[in-house]
């Protein structure tokens, strides 16, 4: 420890204003160290390898610009997170031995540089660093499950928050700027997937709250869904957007049905949310579409006037599915029943409230026509079905009603 900290601290006095050398000699530092312990539960000596490494580099980071140097400092520290990451994770696999907690912590310790890298502004060599960073952490978190290895638990669930702020990082810095909440979108879409596919509650608790970061940006499409005067700023990428936004939130019902099937609450409520964002999609797609087909004298004021009657009537087919699938015998009919009714009600509150002032012509008249339909047919499908289950259960209660038996053949 004396030696390895002692090397550390004079290296920049020794190096100077040579950033880019003292940093590549710690990082030969970290590694050429990390034989010294194997076999052995140092948590010292692992503190004093990664740590002032990790300090020189956030240093680092800050002073080096874009050009020759800045690539080569983010090869740096590529180098740098895989050898702190891959070393406790070989570790692991060739003890099975309980890791240290500090030598779980370092493995978030050791990201900052990088994360810092992935966070300053034109600093396209930061995308690598982002994507080194993500990618070793994800196979750290998936090694230590698939060898079965239980001592690799808790740099498993650090290794996945850090995946989780690399990728959310790289989201940001990938694309162009109007393509930053689209990417948002789809890293929460793939970690709920993972977390439903996986039924991992490690999983579930990083993609939750990746998740609802994804959906803050979103909130600015509001404006767009209620007024008709903004629907000439709508284009393709708010559709894809919106499109997401629906996915994910039916993707987190699937999620919280897997991780908590003790308490449906949060499951259904997700449903209902999503239930509820169908008309995004639908009335940004209008708005688009009857732009790019030049529909009436304002063709986006009539694509979203469309897209708003489909919005009413696919509410209003989603309730008539819910009530037939409450009328029959599953887990959940009961409250089937409630969400068709409940969705259907709001459906009703549209088509007055809304469509009635803000639809005309041809899209008012069919939202109106469909959405009484469907609603003439769910009453009538519903009121035979409990006529059927009260004549059931009458004939249960007072089989005399029923009359003599036939006669047996």
């Amino acid at each position: 420890v004396l030696v390895v900290v002692g090397v550390a601290v004079l290296a920049p006095v020794v190096g100077g204003s040579e950033v880019l050398l003292v940093g590549a000699f710690l990082l030969t530092l970290t590694i050429a160290s990390y034989p010294a312990q194997v076999g052995r539960s140092w948590p010292a000596l692992e503190v004093a390898r990664v740590v002032p490494t990790t300090l020189y580099a956030v240093v680092a980071v800050a002073a080096q610009d874009d050009g020759h140097e800045g690539t080569l400092m983010a090869l740096v520290l590529a180098l740098f997170v895989l050898a702190t990451t891959l070393a406790p994770l070989v570790r692991g696999l060739g003890t099975r031995a309980g890791l240290p907690a500090p030598l779980a912590a370092l493995a978030l310790v050791a990201a900052l540089p990088a994360l810092l890298a992935g966070g300053t502004e034109d600093r396209p060599v930061a995308v690598v660093v982002l994507l080194v960073l993500a990618a070793a952490h994800l196979v750290a978190a998936w090694v230590g499950p698939v060898a079965g290895v239980p001592a690799l638990s808790r740099l498993r669930e650090l290794s996945l928050v850090v995946a989780a702020l690399a990728l959310l990082l790289l989201a940001t810095r990938g694309p162009g700027e109007s393509f930053v909440p689209l990417a948002l979108l789809v890293v929460a879409v793939g970690w709920v997937a993972a977390a439903a596919g996986l039924r991992s509650t490690s999983v579930g608790v990083v993609a939750l709250p990746v998740a609802l970061l994804a959906l803050l940006p979103a909130t600015r499409h509001l404006p767009a869904l209620v007024s008709r005067s903004q629907a000439d700023r709508v284009d393709a990428v708010h559709v894809l957007e919106a499109v997401c936004v629906v996915v994910l939130l039916a993707l987190v019902a699937l999620s919280l049905r897997a991780l908590a099937p003790g308490s449906p609450e949060a499951s259904r409520v997700a449903v209902c949310a999503a239930a509820l964002a169908l008309p995004l999609p639908l009335v940004l797609g209008g708005s688009v579409l009857g732009r790019a087909a030049g529909l009436g004298d304002d063709p986006a004021a009539s694509g979203f006037l469309v897209g708003h009657a489909l919005a009413t009537v696919v509410w209003m087919a989603l309730a008539a599915g819910l009530l037939v699938r409450g009328l029959g015998r599953s887990e959940d009919a009961g409250v089937s029943v409630l969400a068709g009714l409940g969705l259907a009600a709001t459906a009703v509150v549209k088509l007055l409230f809304f469509d009635l002032s803000a639809l005309d012509g041809l899209p008012r008249v069919l939202s109106f026509i469909v959405a009484g339909v469907l609603l003439l047919a769910m009453g009538a499908g519903y009121a035979s079905a409990l006529e059927r289950a009260r004549r059931a259960r009458g004939a249960v209660e007072n089989p005399a009603a029923q009359g003599p038996p036939a006669p047996t053949v």
